[in-house]
């Protein structure tokens, strides 16, 4: 891995020895450091990609999930980082374990970037469950390099007895 002291990095390579000593060389280090922040280096080497339900509403079994939130960022530490650019995200609804609906995610002015943050600009979806029905929301982003990354939103049952939606 080519590593270079940019964007605040530092990087260091420890030895650890037989008798518990420990040895530590600077292989890259800071010039003209103009802010620090805190570098997670674990996050930085795996692509990230997370999606929530930020508010739902519910008149007898009829789910309306308008306002959700996603977060993907690619890599913070790879050579090519256009490979990680977004292609298209869509979200599928599955009912009983049933792929009931899925539908592309209108990202209106978005350019494909490799780190994303987007927040809901209007309602998703809208959709009638029974008595007994579990509803699965997933999210699926396809990136430029044809990978595709899957993720559970939020998962709801709705409960045959007291006849009330609940989140799983």
């Amino acid at each position: 891995m080519e590593l270079e002291a940019a964007d605040g990095y530092c990087y260091y390579f420890i030895l650890n020895h037989a008798d518990g000593s420990q040895e530590i060389q600077a292989l890259s280090t800071l010039s003209e450091l103009k802010s620090y922040y805190a570098v997670y280096l674990k996050e930085g080497m795996h692509l990230q990609f997370e999606v929530w339900v930020d508010h739902w509403s519910d008149q007898n079994g009829f789910l309306t999930v308008d306002a959700w939130r996603m977060d993907y960022a690619a890599p913070g530490l790879c050579s090519e980082p256009d490979e990680f650019r977004v292609k298209g995200l869509e979200y599928i609804l599955c009912v009983n374990g049933e792929e009931t609906r899925r539908e592309a995610v209108d990202i209106e002015g978005f350019d494909g970037e490799a780190q994303l943050s987007l927040d809901s600009t209007g309602q998703l979806f809208q959709i009638q469950l029974y008595p007994g029905d579990r509803l699965e929301l997933r999210f699926v982003l396809e990136l430029e390099n044809g990978e595709t990354l899957e993720t559970n939103a939020q998962s709801w049952f709705y409960d045959r007895e007291s006849q009330i939606l609940m989140v799983e």
